[in-house]
């Protein structure tokens, strides 16, 4: 399916062939409310992580994505497409200027903003739920907290609590 086919689909819905787009590790596309967005399966990564958001369009860990149910993935889309948005060169510039200067604030804020986008455009009950099983996964040692990247996640979960 091309984006244009795409857009002409349901808004927020992952689909029906996304199962076998994750088998064959190719890509599918999401349709953020008409804004198309390629979301590609990566098996194994180097690094164990969940999913980024950049210009280019969402990269996801297959392994760590089924750990998800639908909502809460389609939550995770939604929080990623967020950095798509908002990234580019003036966060980037606003981040490698807070690195240098050990600055951690405008990074946690950019996690803080994409939760809230996740939470507003999809759902408060999702977005939780992901970071409920977020925790989980962290306690485990499944995934690790990029302490310069994200903020702790017990205070991410207070604020979407606040959304409800």
């Amino acid at each position: 399916m091309t984006p244009q086919e795409f857009k002409k689909t349901e808004i927020g819905k992952i689909p029906e062939d996304w199962e076998e787009c994750k088998k064959n590790g190719s890509s599918f596309y999401f349709n953020f409310n008409g804004k198309v967005k390629k979301i590609k399966f990566l098996e194994y990564p180097k690094k164990p992580f969940i999913s980024d958001g950049g210009t280019q369009g969402i990269r996801i860990s297959k392994q760590f994505f089924e750990k998800f149910n639908p909502a809460q993935r389609v939550a995770i889309l939604w929080h990623e497409f967020y950095h798509c948005r908002h990234g580019g060169f003036p966060v980037f510039l606003k981040l490698l200027l807070a690195e240098d200067f050990n600055i951690i604030k405008p990074k946690w804020d950019e996690e803080y903003n994409a939760d809230k986008f996740s939470a507003t455009e999809n759902n408060p009950e999702s977005c939780l739920s992901v970071l409920e099983v977020c925790k989980i996964l962290y306690k485990k040692g499944t995934i690790e907290r990029n302490k310069k990247l994200h903020p702790p996640i017990e205070e991410r979960i207070k604020r979407i609590r606040k959304l409800k």
